[in-house]
């Protein structure tokens, strides 16, 4: 499975339509994502990590073993309830701490994608809340950023490299992202209204990479934490609709279909989780 090429927004941009240039205003921002809650019941990383499912006691001594030694069933681990570490595995060290299972390629590509793309967020809304003083921009910049935070716990965890190694404004080293953040902010600086349908292009394209990750991987961690990101993209999409159409327009869609953008913005503001 292969995320949505962000490369193809680049000639996008260019086809969208935008009127004159209005004069900067600033508009009051819509009430920010729910507050997060903690997903993990208070448990610390180690904690989560560190489980003990218990060591299988010995055998009586001078009683047979009732599983043949060579019998499969035998090398299966005790069930374990720590859903977040995944399938368990074989512990072969006798330690009763079940390692975390690995990530796929393709699923740490799609991890490291989602951390950069949730950090284009962030930057490209706080360079246009810099040009227009709008305060949906600032309030969603900081939703972006604990977007990101998420991202690196889950990079952390499974010790992949952070491809975030220069925390700028517009820095990225994947020359894609760093080409999207100038045609993004460029095309956000023409209108306060071309600002705004930038904004719900960058979580259209979020929503959409999101369910394609979701569908890809078999982890419920990471699952978990994609559904939560989609959370607040959609609650991102509807706050900037809304402000469109404070100004008397109406949104349409740019990379979803519009039946699927109007069921997310005629919808409530959705709670719970960490969609921030």
């Amino acid at each position: 499975m292969k995320l949505k090429k962000i490369s193809c927004l680049i000639p996008f941009l260019a086809f969208l339509s935008v009127p004159p240039a209005m004069a900067a205003f600033s508009l009051p921002g819509l009430t920010d994502d729910p507050a997060p809650t903690d997903t993990t019941g208070g448990n610390s990383l180690a904690d989560l990590i560190t489980g003990n499912p218990g060591i299988p006691a010995t055998p009586p001594q001078n009683k047979p073993d009732p599983v043949a030694p060579n019998d499969p069933v035998a090398k299966k681990p005790a069930p374990t309830d720590n859903w977040w570490l995944g399938p368990p595995q074989e512990d072969n060290n006798n330690t009763g701490i079940l390692p975390i299972i690995p990530l796929s390629d393709d699923e740490a590509a799609t991890l490291l994608h989602m951390r950069e793309e949730e950090k284009l967020a962030r930057d490209v809304y706080l360079t246009l809340f810099d040009t227009w003083d709008a305060a949906v921009f600032g309030n969603i910049s900081n939703s972006e950023q604990k977007h990101m935070d998420t991202m690196l716990s889950k990079v952390e965890m499974y010790e992949l490299v952070d491809p975030v190694t220069d925390d700028a404004v517009g820095a990225f080293d994947t020359e894609e992202f760093a080409d999207l953040y100038v045609q993004l902010t460029e095309q956000g600086a023409q209108s306060l209204e071309a600002a705004l349908m930038v904004g719900g292009l960058i979580e259209e394209l979020d929503i959409m990479d999101l369910q394609a990750a979701i569908e890809e991987s078999d982890h419920p961690d990471i699952v978990q934490a994609y559904e939560n990101l989609m959370r607040g993209s959609r609650n991102h999409l509807r706050q900037f609709a809304a402000q469109i159409e404070s100004l008397g327009l109406i949104y349409e869609a740019q990379l979803m279909t519009q039946e699927e953008v109007d069921e997310i913005i005629n919808s409530p503001m959705e709670r719970g989780g960490r969609g921030h």
